[in-house]
């Protein structure tokens, strides 16, 4: 609000009553004005220095001969040498406006600035020329009042400084805001009831609702505010600002502004409808229907071809598919704006009224048989936009040869994707069940399965070169990426050629999928900003990458994420990072994954995390039960920034070397990963049970960075392989040393051997496993033994509690807390 000029309202009839005089709770610095005697100014202005010369301003809309008060909201502002001058109103539009200037005392000025709520009793107002007058109705006529003819009709009943609106959410919404100016953050359509044209004033009342996510309403009250409404929904979603009142219990909203409107932007937590028209589709519908009710129901292919920006299309429950060789529905840029909602049982005339259906045979099914089911394809220079498709089975796509997007193909097209459900298409390239390029994609409860690709990326859905793609809430299960060396992705694929793409994955599950190459859930590739967060990845199988495989010089961002039995058959059961890739890993458990489990001393493995030649940072990370031939936890090759911070690996399996960490590094490259505050305990391998460095002794082997950590009741602490030359460097702490080819470090800097005191441990003999409890019990040797300066940055342990409860803090993941 701040920083616009904002134009007059119109407000409802039924609201321009004597109600005005009793505001005195109204709006944060509400003061009462009597009538003021007022005059008219006829100059123009077209900018305004206090807001910019590139103010939007909309236009003034007035009382009728049928209103007796019309109620106008203005700013107080002023031109000229005047700019800071009190006292003057203006009511305007794009080009002109009526100021009054009310007579000012020692007790009312208003202030440049000031929001004011003016009621004038009978006058009208009308344009002429450059400029709008404000007077008595004479016909069609104004009858221009002298200064003091206006003192008898212009009272200001409220204002209140701009940054006096507050902000709050619907729910907030109670008697306390009665009569009140504020902004409602965070609502959106979810049901209309305007048709047609916007009439008269005089026309019958009509309503529109809005919702937060969590069902609180309040309603946009549009019969004066007729002109206005479309602006407040076209487009669905975001912060309204207005006057609210509460009518029986009823919260109501009046628009403040156009401006204030024209903020809502997309659909997001529940179903967005608005519709100039509805159109009604079954699977029986003729193209001479005119679609108007599910008696006249048209054809799908009409029904779309009818429909324009803004316009609904309802499709029943059953069968629709595609014939000749084409998409079932093929959209360009002709069709923007349309929305496609299906599961409707044909009686419905809402979309709250509908309900989903559990079944194949209880859904609208979109059947591609054998072709492609949707096709959203446009240019750069005619795009498609704002398409929603929601409610659908999407299924038995085909994109033959090397093209994409069996399901669904989206090209320069701007889509959301909800409750939807994408099952067994398949395309010879990309995709197999979306592909997206060049295009804006919302993708929302929805849930893909068996869905493949046969030569690229993305069994279910690839984000490639210039998307930004949001998916949110949905399921990946028992998709594929099928080709042997470029089959990259079962799940999801990312892919860009440096063109910005940005992919965010939220709140998802990842099971079952499959990649005959890399990335069984999911392929992150170069050039993509990819975050993803609170997503679950569980029994996905890859070559490399069973869980996740961030590719060359990627660098998702990948919080609060769990990788749960994945099967690896060479690496990275949970996860692999290549090249240059630098990924930022937080919160995220890795459990029960698995890598080429076998005895083997290739240096294959990493059952739950594999690296080489990349760089990640993995912080308040846990690794439980993972096994692989070597590094059933972690196995990390070439690495030289990477870092585990407040990180457990617990009751991990090597059946070769490396329990918990195996390290190493090829001919002409270090490997010096750094471990801060973790704890490295039960973890089982006939070599190394805790940490086994080694490597190539012409490159000087490898050499671990080891400071305020706990590497105690493993089969072996520490072992480095003298033939590679390899070393640790450990400061700070508890490494056990138990003889035979383990290192000694209870002599170095801080260091020490002895038992932490767990509160559990399970013996290193029963891994793998997931349980124990690795806090420390009191009297502990680890508490307050460690080096503050190492953790700085790091406030809290891996449990969220405070990092350093005393003045020093502890060896280990957690902090003793008593």
């Amino acid at each position: 609000m701040e920083n616009k000029v904002n134009p007059i309202m119109k407000i409802r009839s039924m609201f321009r009553k004597c109600i005005w005089s009793k505001l005195l709770a109204f709006i944060i610095s509400v003061n009462l004005f009597s009538c003021k005697k007022a005059e008219i100014q006829d100059n123009v202005i077209n900018s305004f220095s206090r807001f910019g010369s590139n103010t939007t301003i909309s236009k003034v809309i007035a009382g009728n001969s049928n209103t007796a008060k019309p109620v106008f909201w203005a700013f107080v502002t002023a031109s000229g040498a005047a700019q800071n001058a009190s006292g003057m109103i203006w009511l305007q539009d794009e080009t002109a406006g009526i100021a009054i200037k009310l007579k000012e005392n020692q007790s009312t000025r208003f202030v440049p600035g000031t929001l004011v709520l003016v009621q004038t009793d009978g006058l009208k107002v009308k344009r002429e020329g450059s400029f709008y007058l404000l007077g008595l109705p004479e016909g069609d006529n104004i009858k221009a009042l002298s200064e003091t003819e206006l003192a008898d009709y212009v009272t200001v009943a409220a204002q209140e400084q701009l940054v006096g609106i507050p902000q709050i959410t619907l729910d907030q919404v109670d008697a306390s805001y009665n009569q009140r100016v504020v902004t409602i953050s965070d609502i959106e359509v979810v049901d209309e009831h305007l048709t047609g044209n916007f009439g008269s004033d005089t026309e019958q009342e009509k309503a529109v609702v809005f919702q937060d996510c969590s069902g609180n309403e309040i309603t946009l009250v549009t019969n004066i505010d007729a002109e206005l409404a479309p602006i407040a929904i076209k487009t669905g979603h975001g912060n309204l600002t207005g006057l609210v009142t509460l009518n029986n219990g009823v919260k109501q909203i009046r628009l403040l502004d156009a401006a204030a409107a024209d903020v809502l932007k997309g659909a997001r937590c529940t179903y967005l409808q608005y519709a100039d028209k509805k159109y009604f589709v079954t699977p029986n519908g003729n193209v001479l229907n005119d679609g108007k009710s599910w008696a006249t129901a048209k054809s799908l292919e009409a029904a779309i071809a009818a429909a324009v920006s803004g316009d609904s299309i309802f499709v029943a429950k059953g069968t629709y598919a595609a014939v000749s060789g084409n998409a079932l529905i093929s959209l360009s840029a002709a069709n923007d704006g349309i929305r496609l909602y299906g599961g409707f049982a044909g009686t419905e005339t809402s979309l709250k009224q509908r309900v989903f259906g559990t079944t194949a045979a209880d859904s609208t099914i979109l059947e591609g048989n054998n072709n492609r089911v949707i096709f959203n394809n446009a240019t750069p220079a005619l795009p498609i936009t704002d398409i929603i498709y929601d409610g659908f089975t999407i299924t038995n796509g085909l994109a033959t040869g090397s093209t994409s997007g069996g399901g669904m193909y989206n090209y320069y097209a701007s889509v959301t994707v909800n409750n939807c459900i994408f099952k067994d298409n398949r395309s010879g390239g990309s995709g197999g069940g979306m592909y997206n390029t060049y295009n804006t994609i919302t993708v929302s409860n929805c849930k893909f399965y068996g869905n493949i690709a046969d030569a690229n990326g993305g069994g279910a859905l690839l984000a490639s070169t210039g998307s930004n793609a949001v998916i949110d809430n949905c399921v990946f299960d028992s998709n594929a990426a099928t080709h042997t060396s470029s089959g990259i992705g079962g799940g999801v694929s990312t892919y860009s050629d440096a063109v910005p793409t940005t992919v965010t994955v939220t709140n998802s599950t990842f099971n079952r999928n499959s990649s005959a190459s890399r990335g069984g859930g999911m392929f992150n590739s170069r050039n993509v900003t990819t975050t993803i967060s609170g997503c679950t990845f569980t029994n996905n199988t890859a070559v490399n990458g069973a869980g996740m495989y961030n590719n060359t010089d990627s660098a998702p961002n990948i919080s609060n994420c769990t990788f749960t039995g994945n099967i690896a058959t060479t690496y990275g059961g949970g996860m692999y990072n290549f090249t240059n890739s630098a990924p930022d890993i937080s919160n995220c458990t890795f459990t029960s994954n698995e890598a080429n489990s076998a005895a083997s001393t290739t240096g294959t493995g990493g059952g739950g995390l594999y690296s080489v030649d990349a760089n990640p940072t993995i912080i308040y990370c846990v690794f439980l039960g993972n096994k692989a031939a070597n590094g059933g936890g972690v196995n990390i090759s070439n690495a030289g920034t990477l870092k585990f911070i407040n990180c457990l690996l617990a009751g991990n399996k090597a059946n070769n070397a490396g329990g918990a960490a195996y390290i190493t590094n090829t001919a002409g490259k270090t490997c010096t990963p750094t471990f801060i505050n973790s704890t490295i305990a039960g973890n089982n391998a006939n070599t190394g049970g805790g940490m086994y460095n080694t490597g190539t002794a012409s490159s000087n082997g490898t050499n671990a960075v080891i400071t305020n950590c706990i590497i105690y009741g493993n089969t072996t602490g520490i072992i480095n392989s003298a033939a590679a030359g390899a070393t640790a460097t450990v400061t700070y702490s508890n490494v056990q040393y138990t003889g035979g080819s383990e290192t000694n470090y209870a002599s170095g800097t801080g260091n020490i051997n002895a038992n932490p005191l767990f509160v559990s441990s399970p013996a290193y003999s029963t891994a793998p496993f997931t349980g124990g409890n690795y806090a420390l019990q009191g009297g502990s040797p680890a508490i307050n033994a460690g080096n503050n300066s190492a953790i700085n940055g790091y406030a809290t342990d891996l449990a969220g509690n405070p990092r350093i409860k005393n003045t020093t803090v502890d060896m280990g993941a957690y902090e003793y807390q008593n």
